[in-house]
């Protein structure tokens, strides 16, 4: 995950490099050029979509209050997840909030490395099996 700065010096690095290619002194072949181009074009990609996720990401500090169906929610931190792009895989920083106001009685396990479908069966098992003990089931 990168920070605006960061994001946008490698926007400008892959643009320099692109230009590099096109300004070459030594003649080369147009299919060669398109080629690098086409790499390059997609790195670039790649490098402007980490700078509008940086962009959205320094929108949504900690303490931020936001309301969502009717209920007031506060920014309290974030995590870092991969978001497939046209371009590239991505590392971006998505902020977590909760519900102001509302005491969290259980903590659900994030997904760290699993699918989204384990994450949502350990969740689903804390649940039932939580339900249950208190017979809610």
């Amino acid at each position: 995950m990168k920070n605006i700065a960061e994001a946008r010096d490698e926007v400008h690095r892959h643009v320099k490099d692109l230009l590099r290619v096109v300004d070459r002194e030594e003649p080369l072949s147009a299919t060669h050029v398109e080629t690098v181009l086409w790499s390059g074009v997609l790195l670039l990609g790649g490098a402007m979509m980490a700078l509008f996720f940086a962009r959205q990401a320094a929108r949504w500090p900690a303490g931020t209050q936001y309301e969502l169906r009717g209920l007031t929610y506060e920014v309290e931190g974030g995590e870092t997840v991969e978001v497939g792009t046209k371009f590239a895989k991505i590392a971006i920083w998505r902020p977590v909030g909760r519900v102001v106001g509302r005491v969290r009685l259980l903590e659900f396990p994030r997904s760290r490395g699993r699918s989204d479908y384990a994450a949502m069966f350990s969740i689903f098992s804390l649940m039932y099996f939580n339900s249950n003990s208190i017979g809610l089931t």
